[in-house]
């Protein structure tokens, strides 16, 4: 925090500004508590499972009758309490719309009269990095109401406190709308290859009868590659971690050397490879498009080289990271611990095998829809950098809103 306060504004602490208190959870094995229940009861994912921008908490799935409010001494916490996530996931804040109770991973501020509820929400969300920060544990970490008393917290006057909450909500406000329309419009391209698997669902092909001789293959084994191998600058060596929906992303990927490359040659890619996890989240691929640097499978990562006059490369890969393929892949994925996916396994995947004269208009529909995916998804990220922005600049006080 700042060693300047700005006029007007004072440090305290958060439980000068809030009275706080905790949650806990009837017995799951007693219906008599849940049966009939009419007062909501929220669980941490209430709060994080909501996108940004919606965080305020209006119902639960989870109800408790009276009877679970007398017997199991629950805090009912009235409308307008702040609500944050307390253990795991910390520092997620809401204000409930309706009285509720929650379970033990909650913190409940209930603000005085000095602090306007909104404001203090705004604050806990922007500060979440500092409320980790202080919560204990080694394995399991959670934020107490003792250490979160003592936290210092910088307070404009009620009057401007209410300014910047509203300033900040308008904000959320475009990024819970943003985040419809971006939502909306991935939907529209999910459904859009949903009606190309159903329309084809009469002529379907395994992915290997797409491919060039030999072109499924996996990455190179770790004692092709090892670790001293990896350089700071070099060729990228693409690993799960790097697939995205609309490519790959070769900001974090790891590199070696072009020595090494040349050594491991046949695993470098070419427009249209397409690159599947291997093993963990199954589902997630990517494709290698024009002018993405030179780059290699890694160890993680399978590929599949599309022969094109079989088919076009990227109505395959639209087709293969659908929703449907990617139930496939963790249905037949092979392991105990963790699922694991191998060429034969890939080549199996069964796929729409359309006429090469119809693929191309598919192709230029689904690459539109895509196109709007990402950049409404780009939007409502924006709006999200944004936010931080503002809410770093009015919290802190370098930038006053005027009355």
């Amino acid at each position: 925090m700042s060693s300047e306060v700005p006029e007007g504004w004072m440090v305290t602490k958060l439980g000068d500004v809030a009275s706080l208190s905790g949650g806990t959870t009837p017995a799951r094995d007693n219906s008599a508590y849940w049966i009939g229940g009419e007062v909501p009861w929220a669980t941490p994912s209430d709060i994080t499972s909501l996108p940004a921008g919606e965080r305020r908490i209006s119902h639960t799935d989870g109800l408790v009758n009276s009877l679970a409010l007398e017997e199991c001494s629950l805090k009912l916490h009235p409308a307008g309490t702040v609500l944050m996530t307390s253990r795991a996931t910390i520092g997620y804040a809401a204000i409930n719309d309706v009285p509720m109770t929650t379970n033990q991973g909650f913190l409940a501020f209930r603000c005085t009269d000095e602090t306007a509820p909104e404001f203090l929400c705004q604050w806990l969300n922007a500060n979440r990095s500092n409320l980790v920060a202080a919560a204990g544990g080694s394995t399991f970490k959670e934020l107490g109401r003792g250490t979160a008393k003592l936290l210092p917290i910088l307070r404009p006057p009620l009057d401007e406190q209410q300014r910047i909450a509203e300033v900040l909500g308008s904000v959320d406000e475009m990024i819970r709308l943003a985040g419809q329309v971006a939502r909306a419009t991935r939907t529209t391209f999910n459904r859009l290859i949903d009606d190309l698997h159903c329309q084809n669902e009469s002529n379907i092909a395994p992915l290997s009868t797409f491919c060039v001789p030999k072109g499924l293959q996996t990455g190179p084994f770790g004692s092709q590659l090892k670790v001293s191998d990896y350089v700071d600058h070099g060729v990228p060596v693409l690993m799960p971690t790097d697939l995205r929906p609309d490519g790959i992303d070769f900001s974090g990927a790891k590199a070696t050397s072009f020595e090494k490359f040349a050594q491991l040659k046949q695993h470098g890619l070419v427009v249209g490879d397409i690159l599947f996890s291997r093993r963990g989240d199954v589902e997630k691929c990517g494709v290698y498009l024009e002018g993405d640097p030179v780059a290699m499978c890694g160890t993680g990562c399978l590929r599949a080289r599309i022969d094109p006059r079989k088919a076009d490369p990227m109505l395959i890969y639209f087709l293969v990271q659908s929703e449907r393929c990617g139930r496939w892949l963790t249905q037949n994925a092979v392991g105990l611990t963790m699922p694991n996916l191998n060429t034969s396994i890939i080549g199996s995947l069964p796929v729409s095998n359309l006429p090469i004269a119809e693929q191309r208009s598919w192709v230029d529909a689904l690459l539109l829809a895509e196109g709007a995916c990402r950049a409404n998804e780009t939007y409502s990220a924006g709006l999200d950098q944004l936010k931080s922005a503002i809410s770093s600049d009015l919290l802190s006080g370098r930038v006053r809103v005027p009355a």
